[in-house]
C-alpha cells in the first residue's frame, strides 16, 4: 500500500537521499578508461592502427618492394579478392573489361570495414572505379579519391603480374598496420 510523503518532508520515503548517495559513489569512484589507455604504453599499442601516427614529425617514405599477394586464376574477372598482408588485408581487383589491374587498401573508410575487394567495379568518366558493397561510397582505383563524398581517399598501389602471379608494389607490412596508409599516386599512361 502506497502512502504518500508528509507535506513536511520532500522526501518521506529516503528515494533522494539514496539517490545522492549513490551519485556521489558513482562521481568519487569514476576513472575514464581512455587515460588509462594514454597512461600505459603497453594498452596504447592495442590501438595504433586508429592513429593518424605517433609521432608530430614528417614520416620519411618506406621502401616500397613488389610482394605476391596472389595468382591470376584467383582474382575473377572483373571482380575482386582481399589478400592478408601482415595485420591488414590489400583487395586485388582485376579489371578485365579494361585490360587492368588495380590494388587498394581493403578498409572502407566510412565504417571501417574490410569490403572493398567486394565492391562493384566501374567507370566515371573513363576513370576506373570501385563502389563499397556497403553504402556504395566510390573511389578512384588510380588515386584513392572518394568520388561520392568527403570520405578520405583510400591507400592504392601499383600491380605487376609477371607470368601467373598478381605482384602488387607495397611498404613493409608493420608500415601499413601502424599508420593509416596514404594513397600512392599512380601515373595512368603505366
Amino acid at each position: 500500500m502506497w502512502i504518500a510523503p508528509s507535506r513536511d518532508s520532500p522526501d518521506a520515503l529516503g528515494i533522494a537521499t539514496d539517490l545522492e548517495r549513490g551519485l556521489q559513489h558513482l562521481a568519487d569512484t569514476y576513472e575514464c578508461e581512455w587515460a588509462g589507455v594514454l597512461r600505459d604504453p603497453e594498452r596504447r599499442a592495442q590501438f595504433r592502427q586508429y592513429a593518424r601516427g605517433q609521432s608530430t614529425e614528417p614520416r620519411k617514405p618506406s621502401a616500397r618492394t613488389w610482394v605476391k599477394l596472389a595468382q591470376v586464376a584467383e582474382v575473377p574477372r572483373d571482380g575482386g579478392i582481399a589478400a592478408r598482408y601482415g595485420e591488414t588485408e590489400i583487395a586485388i581487383f582485376n579489371f578485365a573489361s579494361r585490360g587492368e589491374w588495380f590494388a587498394s587498401h581493403n578498409l572502407c573508410p566510412h565504417k571501417r570495414q574490410m569490403v572493398l575487394a567486394r565492391g562493384i567495379l566501374g567507370d566515371a568518366s573513363g576513370m576506373p572505379k570501385v563502389a563499397c558493397p556497403l553504402h556504395k561510397n566510390t573511389f578512384d582505383l588510380r588515386s584513392g579519391a572518394c568520388l561520392t563524398g568527403d570520405l578520405d581517399a583510400i591507400a592504392t598501389f601499383p600491380v605487376k603480374i609477371e607470368g601467373d602471379d598478381v605482384l602488387v608494389e607495397l611498404p613493409p607490412a608493420e608500415d601499413l598496420c601502424a599508420t593509416p596508409p596514404r594513397p600512392a599516386v599512380q601515373d595512368p599512361a603505366a
